[in-house]
């Protein structure tokens, strides 16, 4: 099963990193002398550290029996993110797991409203460029660096945005129980995200930004947001408490029925009382 990355995984997360990618560097001939920045050879838990501490990589891992046997993580920017390091360990691949972290992964991004996701790959392992094809993404160039004996092959995959109506419910839902829009989209990335309830602060502020900045580029979008904050509308916290209980993923389609409808109202009585 898929959990959360934490500091006490890190050494295990180096073995899962390092022993996966040393199949690639057997395969086509990769050494600690002649690629010493290869996957295979590089990560250590001072880079783990890194990763997740300074540059706020979500992380996880397909763990079974207690045991890590699969990992990745995710570079967020602004305007996309870049999919680092996704492995299975050689005795546990052909199950499906590559693919299952592979899902989690786009899942994570769409949720974050990541626009695309990039990744790169050695060119030459023409097997993986081809499994990553299947699943969606495009390639869209090479490069060849001084420091690696290989072609470095980059790929990326747009998706889907986070739904406008499942974010618009909840910032409905939120911006009636808070006092401004911000602290309204805090609690709503709280809510789509429920693991950051456990305390990480500053990762809660990076994603926390991306989200709350996608929904302010809308202006129609938060302009009825706040419109929203001002009226104080008292039937929005009775009709989406629903949504809040064990569940709520099962309700979206209604959700965005709901959500639809209310904006609909909510846009006319704008118009009749700007």
């Amino acid at each position: 099963m898929i959990q959360e990355i934490e500091k006490k995984d890190y050494p295990a997360c180096v073995q899962v990193i390092r022993d996966s990618f040393q199949t690639v560097a057997d395969e086509y001939g990769f050494t600690e002398e002649n690629a010493p920045g290869f996957t295979a050879f590089a990560v250590d838990e001072a880079k783990l550290f890194y990763w997740r501490e300074k540059q706020r990589r979500p992380m996880a891992g397909w763990f079974e029996d207690g045991k890590l046997v699969g990992y990745y993580n995710l570079l967020l920017t602004e305007e996309d993110c870049e999919l680092g390091s996704l492995c299975v360990l050689p005795a546990f691949r052909h199950r499906g797991i590559g693919e299952e972290l592979l899902f989690d992964a786009q899942e994570r991004a769409k949720t974050l409203a990541v626009p695309l996701m990039t990744l790169s790959i050695v060119e030459e392992n023409a097997v993986l460029r081809r499994w990553y094809e299947r699943h969606g993404f495009v390639h869209t160039g090479t490069r060849k660096y001084d420091c690696f004996p290989f072609t470095c092959g980059y790929l990326e995959k747009p998706l889907p945005p986070v739904m406008r109506a499942y974010l618009l419910c909840f910032a409905m839902l939120q911006l009636c129980l808070y006092d401004t829009l911000e602290d309204g989209l805090h609690e709503l990335l709280c809510t789509l995200s429920p693991e950051l309830h456990s305390g990480e602060e500053i990762r809660r502020t990076e994603l926390f930004k991306a989200l709350s900045g996608q929904i302010c580029a809308d202006e129609q979008l938060s302009a009825v947001l706040r419109k929203v904050l001002e009226q104080r509308q008292e039937s929005i916290p009775k009709t989406f408490r629903l949504l809040t209980a064990s569940g709520w993923e099962e309700r979206l389609p209604q959700a965005q029925d709901m959500a639809e409808e209310l904006l609909s109202d909510l846009r006319e009585k704008i118009r009749q009382n700007p």
